[in-house]
C-alpha cells in the first residue's frame, strides 16, 4: 500500500469511528462529560470565594469582638470609677452593669474587668433618689475641701 492509501484509510477509519461514536451517542455523552467538568470546576471555584468570604467574615467578626469588648470594658470602668467612692450603685445600674459584665466574660474578655467587678459586688444598693442625695453631698463635701485648702494656701503665704 501507498502512503496516500494509508492515509485514505486512516482517515476514513477515524470517520466511521466518529460516525458510530455520534450514532451510539457515545460523542454526546464526551460533551456531557465535559460541560459535567466544567460544572464542577465552576462549583469548585465558587466554594473557593465562599471560603474567601468566610474567612473576610471571621476576621470582621474578630475586629467586631475587639471593639465591642473596649466599648464594654470602657462602660464598665467608667461605672466603676464614677461609684467607688461611694460604694453604692443603684438598682437599674447594678442590672446594667451586671449584663455588661456577663457580655464582656463571655467575648473573653481580659479579666482585667473581674477585678472591679468583684469589688462592686461588695457595694450598696440604693434607691435612685438615695444615690442623688449622696452625689450632691460628695460635691458639698468636694466645695468644703477646696475652700479648706484655698484658706490653708492663703494661711501659708502670709509672713509673721
Amino acid at each position: 500500500m501507498d502512503t496516500w492509501q494509508i492515509i485514505v484509510s486512516t482517515c476514513a477509519g477515524l470517520v466511521t469511528i466518529l460516525t458510530v461514536s455520534d450514532k451510539l451517542g457515545i460523542t454526546g455523552k464526551l460533551k456531557k462529560a465535559d460541560t459535567g467538568l466544567n460544572e464542577i470546576e465552576k462549583i469548585i471555584k465558587n466554594i473557593n470565594d465562599f471560603s474567601t468570604s468566610q474567612q473576610q467574615i471571621v476576621k470582621l467578626q474578630k475586629d467586631q469582638n475587639g471593639a465591642l469588648l473596649a466599648i464594654l470594658r470602657n462602660e464598665l470602668y467608667r461605672s466603676f470609677r464614677m461609684n467607688r467612692d461611694l460604694g453604692v450603685w443603684t438598682d437599674d445600674e447594678c442590672f446594667v452593669q451586671t449584663k455588661l459584665h456577663e457580655a464582656y466574660k463571655n467575648l473573653h474578655g481580659n479579666g482585667e474587668e473581674e477585678i472591679w467587678w468583684e469589688k462592686k459586688k461588695h457595694w450598696n444598693i440604693v434607691t435612685h433618689d438615695e444615690y442623688e442625695e449622696l452625689i450632691c453631698n460628695k460635691k458639698n463635701t468636694n466645695i468644703k475641701l477646696k475652700e479648706n485648702d484655698k484658706h490653708d494656701q492663703n494661711d501659708s503665704k502670709r509672713v509673721f
